[in-house]
C-alpha cells in the first residue's frame, strides 16, 4: 500500500530550516531560489507565511530577488520572441499529427477501454509492488528514490489545490511530492511516475549545477520531458499486462486529448499573438514534454537531452543533436500506437 502522508510536520521543518539559514545567502540565484522555495513550501501546506516573514530577508535580498525575477521574465520574454515561428510550425504540424492518430484510433478501435475500471483495494500491496517491478527494470536509482520517500513519508496528500506536483527541496536535498488522491488504479500510479520523474530530474540538477535548479524550473521549455519519458515508459511496462493492458489504453488516449487541446491554445494564441507569457510558456513545456520524451532512444541519448534541456529555448541545440519537428512528431505517434495497438 502507498500511504499519503496527512501530517505535515515534515514541511514544516524544511520550512523552518530555511528560516534559520536564509540569511547567510547573497549570491542573487540563491536568493531567487530560495525564497522561490520559501513560498512554494509555505504555500504547498496553506499555512501562511511565518508573522516575521519579511524580517528573514534583508532588504538587500528582496531586492535581489525582486532584480532576479524581473531578469528571468525579460529572458523568456526574448526567448519566446525569437523562436515565435519555431513554436508556430512545431505547434500546428503536432496537433495536425495527433488529431490524425485520434481520429484513427476512433475510426478502427471500437473504443471499448472507455470504461470503468475496479479501483485498487483500501489496502491493497499491487500498486506498490507494480511500480516497484517497473522501476527495477527501467531505474534502479529511481527504484531507491520511490522506496526511500515512501520509507520517509516523503508523499504527502495534497487537499488545498487537488493537484499532483513534486515540490524538491534542493537546499536540504529533499524531495516532496503531493497527490490530491489515493492511489485508486492507473491514472494516480501514472500521475505518481510523473512526479517521480520530476524527482529524478530535479536530482540530475542539483548533481550538475549544485543548487541553481529553480532557475530551470522557470526558463526550460524541457522540464516535463523526463517526467512524460517514465511515465510513457510505465505505460508501455503495462501494456504488457492483459490485466492492466486495456486501462492503460484509456490513460493514454485520454493524454493524447490533453495534448491536442494544448496544442490547439498554444497555436491560436501564437496566431494572434494574444498570450501571457507565462501562460504559453507553461502549456509549451506540456507540448514539448511528451513529444520530445519519445525521441529519447530512438532519436537522442539522455546525455544529449542534458546539453540542452536547462537553457532556454533554442532551435538550433535541438537540431545539433538530430532532433526536428517531423522526426519528433513521428517518434511519439509511433510510440502512441504501439501501445494503442497491443
Amino acid at each position: 500500500m502507498i500511504t499519503l502522508n496527512r501530517d505535515y510536520s515534515g514541511i514544516e521543518k524544511q520550512i523552518a530550516y530555511i528560516e534559520k539559514n536564509f540569511s547567510k545567502y547573497a549570491n542573487p540565484l540563491e536568493v531567487y531560489d530560495y525564497m522561490e522555495l520559501y513560498i512554494a513550501l509555505i504555500r504547498s501546506i496553506d499555512i501562511g507565511a511565518n508573522p516575521g516573514f519579511l524580517k528573514i530577508f534583508s532588504s538587500n535580498q528582496l531586492s535581489t530577488f525582486q532584480r532576479q525575477r524581473l531578469l528571468n521574465s525579460k529572458a523568456l520574454r526574448k526567448s519566446l520572441e525569437n523562436n515565435t515561428l519555431f513554436h508556430q510550425y512545431f505547434f500546428e504540424y503536432s496537433y495536425l499529427a495527433v488529431s490524425e492518430l485520434i481520429d484513427d484510433i476512433k475510426e478502427n478501435d471500437s473504443l471499448s477501454f472507455l470504461k470503468r475500471y475496479p479501483h485498487f483495494r483500501e489496502k491493497s500491496s499491487k500498486p506498490k509492488k507494480l511500480l516497484e517491478a517497473f522501476f527495477k527494470e527501467e531505474d534502479l536509482e529511481l527504484y531507491d528514490v520511490f522506496r526511500d520517500m515512501c520509507k520517509h513519508k516523503r508523499i504527502y496528500y495534497n487537499d488545498k489545490d487537488r493537484e499532483f506536483y513534486c515540490l524538491y527541496n534542493n537546499l536540504q536535498d529533499i524531495p516532496n511530492i503531493f497527490f490530491p488522491i489515493r492511489i485508486l488504479g492507473i491514472e494516480e500510479l501514472g500521475n505518481l511516475v510523473h512526479e517521480l520523474g520530476h524527482v529524478k530530474d530535479n536530482m540530475e540538477v542539483r548533481q550538475q549545477f549544485y543548487r541553481y535548479d529553480l532557475t530551470y524550473c522557470y526558463r526550460s521549455f524541457y522540464r516535463e520531458v523526463l517526467s512524460y519519458y517514465y511515465q510513457h515508459s510505465f505505460f508501455n511496462f503495462l501494456s504488457d499486462d492483459t490485466k492492466y493492458k486495456e486501462e492503460t489504453k484509456k490513460e493514454v488516449f485520454f493524454d493524447m486529448l490533453s495534448l491536442q487541446k494544448a496544442l490547439k491554445r498554444g497555436k491560436e494564441w501564437l496566431a494572434t499573438g494574444e498570450y501571457v507569457d507565462d501562460a504559453l510558456f507553461y502549456e509549451a513545456q506540456y507540448i514539448y514534454g511528451p513529444i520530445i520524451a519519445s525521441t529519447l532512444g530512438p532519436v537522442i541519448n539522455y546525455r544529449q537531452l542534458q546539453s540542452f534541456q536547462y537553457d532556454y529555448f533554442s532551435q538550433e541545440q535541438l537540431e545539433q543533436v538530430g532532433i526536428t519537428i517531423p522526426n519528433a512528431v513521428d517518434c511519439y505517434v509511433k510510440q502512441m500506437k504501439n501501445i494503442m495497438k497491443r
